[in-house]
């Protein structure tokens, strides 16, 4: 009698247990994923930022800078195609938007898989040579992997929707063998090229590839189905904070100086008239008065001809120190071998007057070195301006050669 009672306690004891441990079970799987889509969300529009500042960034006409712009848009479907999935599993009433969700946050860790491997290898060949097939091989296995997951998906055996709830079936936990293949022979790559790589990218990139498969393994280990991409965008995260921001600042500066050789010429300092085309072509109309000044270099010709190209250069520089001297505040470009243009914001007539008188002066002190003419306008085309400046010029440059009496060829 007294072994029928505490058998029956102990029975009922076991069966309160298992009761309430499933239930505790259930309650951290709920709690669990509420946790998930919430870092989901969360790294979605910590993605989206690292999208833009792609985006806007001048480094993306870069390979590497594409290829990092297309891994973070992989990632922000993927976080949004799983964590929609997480959310409508059991609430929304729609079959194909499941399986479509299904499908995506599946796959896009294979798509993801293929574009990090030619990022990782476009950073590589920054460096050194890098045979093409190698790439190959992560494509093939991420490839065979989208098959299989769309036959598990066809078949059943990935998961299924019965009362719009997902149905994970027995290859569920076995579908992460092909990427791990992937991401292993890739980390074989990188560990063949570490010396080639500074420590830092090498460092990256690793813990990149390294992430994953400490997720699948977490998962393998406590037979948890939620595979979410939060850490992949804490990896891609690292990789822009670590990497990609360095080299979009490094394209930055390399497109400055390129822009600054392109843009001003050498010899004076002045801008070209590249320059002087591109900044016509932004600024067509100009609000309130500009003013605008035409100079020609007086003799160029003859002084190269008869004291030597030296000589000549260091006319030109004089008068660039000139010019410079006496408009500061405005924008100075050299746009022929002996032809200057000069553009003035925000100048009253009386302004204008007594600038150029100044500056007229100054050319007189050093034996009348240039011929110039001047016109103002109120919200008027700087590009008609300098036509109506240069027609003065002309006038003024018949008047020295008249008293002068040097030939107009010099």
């Amino acid at each position: 009698m007294i072994t029928f009672e505490i058998g029956d306690i102990l029975k009922a004891f076991n069966t309160r247990f298992v009761y309430q441990t499933i239930l505790t079970y259930k309650r951290v799987c709920e709690n669990m994923i509420i946790t998930v889509i919430a870092a989901e969300i969360t790294s979605l529009f910590f993605i989206m930022t690292l999208i833009l500042g792609t985006i806007q960034s001048s480094a993306l006409h870069s390979r590497t800078t594409k290829l990092f712009l297309w891994l973070s848009l992989a990632d922000f479907f993927a976080l949004m195609a799983d964590s929609v999935g997480f959310i409508g599993d059991g609430n929304i009433k729609s079959t194909f938007l499941l399986y479509t969700c299904g499908l995506f946050a599946y796959t896009f860790a294979d798509i993801m898989m293929i574009i990090f491997a030619f990022y990782m290898i476009s950073l590589i060949r920054d460096y050194t040579d890098v045979p093409h097939w190698l790439v190959f091989i992560p494509v093939i296995l991420s490839a065979l992997d989208i098959i299989m997951v769309i036959s598990g998906i066809v078949t059943g055996n990935l998961f299924s929707i019965k009362d719009y709830t997902f149905v994970y079936g027995e290859w569920n936990n076995n579908i992460s063998y092909l990427p791990t293949l992937s991401t292993i022979f890739l980390i074989i790559i990188l560990m063949k090229y570490r010396r080639v790589l500074d420590k830092r990218k090498f460092i990256v990139l690793t813990c990149y590839l390294i992430s994953p498969v400490a997720n699948i393994v977490l998962q393998m280990i406590f037979r948890v189905s939620y595979y979410t991409y939060v850490i992949s965008s804490v990896g891609i995260a690292f990789v822009y904070v670590e990497i990609q921001s360095e080299a979009i600042a490094a394209f930055g500066a390399r497109e400055k100086i390129l822009m600054e050789v392109s843009y001003n010429d050498s010899l004076t300092e002045l801008k070209n008239r590249r320059a002087y085309e591109e900044f016509l072509s932004r600024n067509i109309e100009f609000h309130g008065n500009v003013g605008a000044v035409f100079c020609d270099l007086n003799s160029l010709k003859y002084t190269n001809d008869n004291f030597g190209h030296v000589a000549g250069d260091r006319l030109l520089k004089d008068f660039a120190k000139i010019l410079t001297d006496a408009f500061s505040d405005g924008e100075i470009f050299r746009i022929s071998g002996d032809e200057f243009v000069i553009l003035l914001h925000d100048i009253t007539q009386d302004g204008m007057d007594l600038r150029m008188q100044d500056f007229i002066s100054t050319l007189y002190e050093n034996g009348r070195m240039a011929a110039c003419g001047y016109s103002l306008g109120k919200d008027a085309d700087p590009l008609l301006l300098v036509k109506e400046a240069e027609l003065k010029m002309y006038e003024d440059k018949s008047l020295y050669y008249k008293e002068t009496g040097r030939d107009r060829r010099s």
